[in-house]
Formats: C-alpha cells, sequence, structure tokens
C-alpha cells in the first residue's frame, strides 16, 4: 500500500486537519452572520413596506369618509383656495350665517394635503396618480407609470425599491377604484363603478432604517466575532497539546530521515552512475545518472538482478562481459583499476563507460554487498577521436600544402616547356600527339595538386565572377564519357553568375559526377537541377540568407546505407575499395570555403541526391579583384620590358623565353633584393620596366610579399603581378589588397601568361 507524507509525517497531517477544522469553523460563523446580516437588512425594506401599507391604507380611510360626504367645507385661505377643478359644482363656495366664507375640499383635495404634512413631518412621499389625471400634478413618474399598467391588468398592489433623486426609498402603490361616490366628480370623464381610476402610491426612505439597521449589523458582527474567537483559541488549545506529543516522536524519525537524505542527496549530486546490490546481486538502489545511462529507472530496477540492467560488451570485440557482482565476489577483490566497456541501455543507445566494483560493509565488517561505480566517458572518448582527427588533418595541411607548391613549381617547367615544344614543332610534326597526351596528364596531375591545396591550412579560393552553367558543362565534358549514362539537365536561362573560383568548382562538380556514374555502372540517368532562390529560407539552408544558386544532382546508382551518410564528407571516407576518401571531402571543403552549403541524401539500391547552394553574385560586372575567366583579355601589344624574380633557375628561364617568343625584353631575378636593385637600375638608365612578375615565396630570401611594399616604396606606381605554386594563398584570393596588380597561379599556360600580362600593361 502507498504511504502518502502525511501518513509518513503525523504532525503534518494534525496541522492540515486543524487547518481544515478552522476553515470550516470560519466558513459556518460567516455564513450563519451573513444570513443573519441578510435578515436584518431585509427586516429594514419589511419595517418600510409596513410603514407604507400603513400610510396608504389610512389616505384611504380619509378618502373613504370625505367621499361618504362629498368632501368638507373648510375656511378660504392661501393654502386652501377654491379648487379651479371644481367650478361647475354647485355649492362649492358658501358663506355662513355670519359672513365666513367656505369653500369644499373634495378627496382628491384632501388627500394632497395630508400628503404634503406626511412629507414635511415624516419624510413620507403619497401621490394621488391616473394614466388619464385631470390635474397636471397627478401626471404618474415613470416607475407609477409602469405600476399602473400593472395595476389595469388586476395586479392587486406593486412595490419595488427604487431611487428618487440621490436617496433609495421603498415605493408602493395600490389602485383607486370608481365608486359611486366619486361620480359626481369623475362621471363626465366616462368612467363607470369599478372602473380603475388611478391609484396612490408611497415613498417611504429607506436612509433612516438603514442606519438603524447598520448599528444592529455591527453588534451581530461583533458577537460573531467573538464566538468565532472563542472557538479557535479553543481548538488552538487542543492542538498545541496534541502537537507537543507528536513532536517527539517525530524528532526521532526526523534524525533517520535526515540520513536518509544526506545518502540520497550525496547519490545524485555525484556525477557517475551508482548501483548498490546485495550480496546475491539484487539491486538495492540506482541513482540518477545511473537511470539515464542504463535506461532503468529506481523503482523499476530495485531488487531486479543486476545483469539485467547492466548489459556491457568488450570495446574491441564486442562480446559479451561477465557479471562485475559474480566476478567481485569470486575474486574476493576490494578495489581495481577502471575497467573499460559499452554499455547498452534498454532504448539500444551505446555508452562507452569505464566501471569499478567495491564492497558494502557493515558494523561488524562482513561484506553485505556491492558498489558499482560507472563513469560515461562516450562524449569525452570522442573528443579525443576528433582531436587526433583534428592533428592528422592540420598535418595533411601542411604537408598538402608542401608538396602542391612543390609540384605546381615542377609542373610550370615542365607544362611550359612542354608548350614551348608544342609551338616549335607545329601540329604536322610526328611528335604533336605525343605532346598532346603529355599536356593532358599533366591536366590530371594539377587537379591532383588542386585537391591536396583544398585541405591546405589557410588555403582560399580565388574568387571571381564564374559562369556556372559554363562550369557544369565543362565537368560533365571532362567526367562524364559513358554511352549508358544519360544527362538529363534544367538550367534557367537567366542564370545568376555567382563568385567563386572556377577551378575549385569544376572540381566540386567532376568529384560529383564521377561519384553518379561510378555508383550507375549498368547506366541511368544523371538529373542536374539549377534554379535561382531568392532569399533563402533557413529550413532548406540552415544559417544561410540571401539570394542563391541552388545546384541538384541526382542519380540512379546503388546509394549508400543511412548509417554512412553522416560520415560521407569525413576525410579517407569511402564507400569503394578503390577510393581514396577525398573526392566528397574536398568538395565540403570547397562549397564552405565558398561561404556555400551542401547537403547529401541516399537511400540504399535508389539513389543519390547532392544539393549545393552557392551565394549568388549581386552584380553582373566583376568584383575590384576579379578577372572575368570567360571574357579572356586579348592582348593589344606584345612588347615591353618585364622583370622576372624567381628562385627557380627553370621557372625564371622557362618565363623568359615564353615572353620572348610573345615579342617581350625579359630580365630576370632570383630573389627580392636583386629584383629591386635592377628594378632602381632599369629605372635610372632609362628603360625602366613596364612589368615585374614576383614570385610569393623565396625559401631564405625575401619573397613577393615583403618586395611589393619595398617597390611601391621606391616607384608607387609600378606593376607587378603575383605567381605562387600555392595559388589559394590569401595573398593570391585578394592580391590588390596587397598592392599588386595581377596574379597567376603555377602552372600556368602561356596564353594566361600573355592575357594576365597584356591586361596589367594597359592599366
Amino acid at each position: 500500500m502507498r504511504t502518502t507524507s502525511y501518513q509518513k509525517n503525523p504532525s503534518l497531517q494534525l496541522k492540515r486537519i486543524t487547518f481544515v477544522l478552522a476553515i470550516a469553523w470560519t466558513a459556518v460563523i460567516v455564513l450563519i452572520c451573513a444570513w443573519h446580516l441578510r435578515e436584518q437588512h431585509t427586516n429594514a425594506r419589511t419595517i418600510a413596506y409596513n410603514q407604507a401599507v400603513y400610510a396608504l391604507e389610512k389616505d384611504m380611510v380619509y378618502r373613504l369618509w370625505a367621499s361618504k360626504y362629498g368632501g368638507v367645507y373648510v375656511p378660504v385661505s392661501e393654502e386652501t383656495p377654491p379648487n379651479p377643478y371644481l367650478k361647475d359644482m354647485p355649492r362649492r363656495d358658501v358663506t355662513t350665517t355670519d359672513g365666513q366664507q367656505l369653500t369644499l375640499i373634495n378627496p382628491a383635495y384632501m388627500t394632497r394635503q395630508v400628503h404634503e404634512l406626511e412629507r414635511e413631518r415624516y419624510a413620507l412621499r403619497g401621490h394621488l396618480t391616473s394614466l388619464d389625471p385631470i390635474r397636471p400634478e397627478n401626471a404618474p413618474d415613470t416607475w407609477e407609470a409602469e405600476a399602473l399598467q400593472a395595476l389595469a391588468l388586476g395586479v392587486p398592489e406593486v412595490s419595488a425599491v427604487t431611487r428618487i433623486g440621490d436617496a433609495e426609498y421603498l415605493r408602493l402603490i395600490r389602485p383607486m377604484l370608481i365608486e359611486e361616490s366619486c361620480l359626481k366628480c369623475h362621471a363626465t370623464q366616462g368612467y363607470n363603478l369599478g372602473d380603475l381610476r388611478g391609484g396612490i402610491s408611497m415613498a417611504v426612505p429607506l436612509e433612516p432604517l438603514y442606519a438603524m439597521t447598520y448599528k444592529q449589523m455591527v453588534h451581530t458582527i461583533l458577537g460573531y466575532v467573538l464566538i468565532w474567537l472563542v472557538g479557535v483559541v479553543g481548538a488552538g488549545r487542543t492542538v498545541w497539546h496534541l502537537t507537543q506529543r507528536v513532536r517527539k516522536r517525530e524528532q526521532v524519525a526526523e534524525l533517520l530521515r535526515e540520513n536518509e537524505k544526506s545518502l540520497r542527496l550525496t547519490l545524485s549530486s555525484i556525477g557517475d552512475g551508482i548501483i548498490t546490490t546485495d550480496l546475491t546481486g539484487r539491486i538495492t538502489q540506482v541513482n540518477p545518472v545511473a537511470e539515464k545511462l542504463t535506461g532503468w529507472r529506481s523503482k523499476d530496477a530495485n531488487d531486479r538482478h543486476l545483469t539485467e540492467i547492466f548489459n556491457i560488451i568488450h570495446p574491441q570485440s564486442r562480446q559479451t562481459l561477465a557479471d562485475p557482482t559474480g566476478q567481485f565476489l569470486a575474486t574476493d577483490e576490494k578495489s581495481g583499476m577502471a575497467r573499460d566497456a559499452i554499455l547498452t541501455a534498454t532504448c539500444g543507445t551505446e555508452y562507452r563507460i569505464a566501471y569499478n566494483a567495491s564492497p558494502i560493509m557493515d558494523i561488524d565488517g562482513h561484506i553485505s554487498g556491492m558498489v558499482l561505480v560507472f563513469e560515461d566517458m562516450t562524449e569525452q572518448i570522442r573528443l579525443q577521436e576528433e582531436l587526433l582527427k583534428a592533428r592528422k588533418l592540420e598535418s595533411i595541411a601542411i604537408l598538402a600544402g608542401g608538396l602542391a607548391h612543390d609540384f605546381n613549381n615542377l609542373f610550370t617547367g615542365l607544362f611550359g616547356n612542354i608548350q614551348l615544344a608544342m609551338m616549335k614543332l607545329g601540329k604536322d610534326h610526328p611528335a604533336y600527339p605525343r605532346l598532346i597526351a603529355a599536356s593532358q596528364s599533366f591536366v590530371v596531375g594539377t587537379n591532383l595538386t588542386q585537391q591536396l591545396l583544398t585541405f591546405a591550412k589557410g588555403g582560399q579560393p580565388l574568387l571571381e565572377e564564374t559562369n556556372l552553367g559554363q562550369v557544369i558543362q565543362d565537368s560533365l565534358q571532362l567526367n562524364i564519357k559513358e554511352e549508358n549514362i544519360k544527362v538529363v539537365q534544367s538550367l534557367p536561362h537567366n542564370l545568376w553568375r555567382v563568385n567563386g573560383d572556377h577551378g575549385q568548382l569544376c572540381q566540386v562538380f567532376g568529384n560529383l559526377f564521377l561519384n553518379s556514374a561510378q555508383a550507375m555502372p549498368e547506366g541511368g540517368t544523371l538529373h542536374i537541377d539549377v534554379n535561382n532562390i531568392n532569399d533563402i529560407k533557413m529550413d532548406s539552408a540552415p544559417g544561410l540568407s540571401g539570394d542563391f544558386v541552388e545546384i541538384c544532382i541526382r542519380d540512379e546508382g546503388s546509394g549508400i546505407p543511412a548509417e554512412e551518410v553522416p560520415k560521407v564528407f569525413d576525410i579517407f571516407y569511402t564507400s569503394r575499395a578503390e577510393g581514396r576518401g577525398l573526392g566528397l571531402a574536398v568538395v565540403h571543403r570547397i562549397v564552405a570555403k565558398h561561404n556555400g552549403h551542401i547537403c547529401f541524401k541516399s537511400i540504399l539500391d535508389v539513389g543519390t541526391t547532392v544539393t549545393i547552394y552557392l551565394p549568388a553574385e549581386s552584380s553582373s560586372l566583376p568584383t575590384s579583384a576579379a578577372i572575368p575567366v570567360d571574357r579572356p583579355v586579348k592582348p593589344v601589344a606584345a612588347s615591353g620590358h618585364i622583370l622576372v624574380m624567381d628562385d627557380e633557375e627553370i621557372i625564371r628561364d622557362l618565363t623568359r623565353e615564353m615572353l620572348e617568343t610573345c615579342g617581350y625584353q625579359v630580365d630576370t631575378a632570383t630573389g627580392g633584393e636583386e629584383a629591386l636593385e635592377k628594378y632602381a637600375a632599369a629605372d635610372n638608365s632609362g628603360k625602366p620596366f613596364n612589368v615585374v612578375i614576383m614570385d610569393l615565396n623565396i625559401p631564405g630570401g625575401m619573397g613577393g610579399k615583403i618586395a611589393i611594399k619595398k617597390l611601391l616604396a621606391l616607384d608607387p606606381g609600378a606593376k607587378v603581378i603575383v605567381t605562387s605554386g600555392y595559388f589559394s594563398d590569401a595573398v593570391l584570393a585578394d592580391f590588390l589588397v596587397y598592392g599588386f596588380k595581377g596574379r597567376l597561379a603555377k602552372p600556368f599556360k602561356t596564353e594566361a601568361l600573355q592575357n594576365e600580362l597584356s591586361r596589367v600593361i594597359n592599366l
């Protein structure tokens, strides 16, 4: 049976009963007092009603007496002038034998004068009234008019409490019926015997009666308050004696509760899971942390065996581990090192834990049970893995940057020499096709270095206004060569441009198209849908706002399992045995560096959908640092004095020959110091350099980043083009900020070199 808090705490129960009784006693007194006060208030109105009835009955008796005798004669005076409404009545005015003038007062005239005396002496307001009055002063007010209508329907009397002016009155009206004596005056109005002539109303002021009743109410309230106090004091003394007896019993129970509370608070505040058992392994207590990790509530877990709720497996082999209780009791271990395990909760969630067991000793020093303590290590282990992954990525970034820089310098020399050879040999030479094949291989190698540079630490894309439709078409031509792959495209005719790196975006779509083709080895359809989105919504792309271009790429391939989807952007993750695991990681990093967003959805045996959001370029014109890649600048003139600064001899010589082939006069320098000396000397000789081409990084010497500052100090109008094999460097991304007029990313073709040089010369 469940025990309530009141049963556990008799004092609290006694207080509750006392409180309830006090409320009940108060309610009874209040109700009786209220009833008594209401009766007194009602009695005031009853008295007023009785006064009104008495006054009306008196008026009716006077009126009947006067009607019986046809009225009375009184001396004519200022207060009692002859009644003008009786002028046609014979003998209205008479003269006594002694010559005194008398006038007839009919019943109505007499009643009005009586009413005036009552009003003056007793504040009673009597009124003769009729719906068809002879005398205008007898016309009814609103209440009297409604009452007369009710009397006409047969109601014997009408009474109500209303206000006359600012005072409250009890009003009563009774009917006046036509009697034989009344016909003397009213027969001419068409009345017959027994007709309703009108009524007599009486208004009794209530304020004096209320004042008298108020004094009675005060005495009544004081009497009931005294009765209430006697009851409360008596009950209070009784409760006090009972409380003293109960308190002694509670003091002992309180000590036990404090000990229990202290233990419970200690277990609840501990950040580790704690389970206590008896010698048989039956659970006796589970703290909140253990409830969360196991999925069992304490009340459900109590008295169950530990193995029912504490299911652990080995982290590596995933084999079920032995019962900690049995192992502890069998080996008689007193303590030990924390052990690693995976705990499976009732909902299926797995937690990495470290657990240990210790004995519970009784007062005699004997083992009475076991306490199992375990700590949730899941987040700590995850953070350790993330830290390890971050360190690996940082190492890869440093390595990637260095390798890409060296490879690009190497490719610049090789690729440039191949181009020069192709220019010198001509298309008819037998070696020309071989040179084309070699140049295509270098394109593949360049793409690989671009992927490495994507992971380079601090690498930034070279943003410029880019025709996204052209990027998609170029990527399709390079990566979709299978005849059994059908491409269905949907691109708007007014597709917005994006501010992006043409080369890196080609990598993005190339990787995605290649993945889709490889996912459909038997053929299928590749869907490409591109849309302009005004003011993108948060639900479609969290964290983004503004205008974006949406690119949705959907294939009908094999897809991947749902549990693998969260890992697809991890570096080195691949779903194919021959994959390198860089493709989607590169895609994700490039999109992020373009301030975009990427979504990946895949259903096994159905297909995969990748959606990319890229910020739209707000203007159709290039930004200050942008050079439209789809509208190359044609050289106006192939002449000028050019200084080439590079620490690699092969690149200096190759660039010299490229430029001389185009018609330029060229000089070279191995570093910043030599370049500054030659620039100053040429300027002094009257043959200044038109453009300086500077390598950004000179190991062990002055590179372009420092040299440009010194050169601009020497000649603020100097035109300098920066080059680097590490083309994701921030200097190349924002070259104008650093004082350069142009940029070239290694490896570069002769056409690119010539176009950029011609553009800068003509600035």
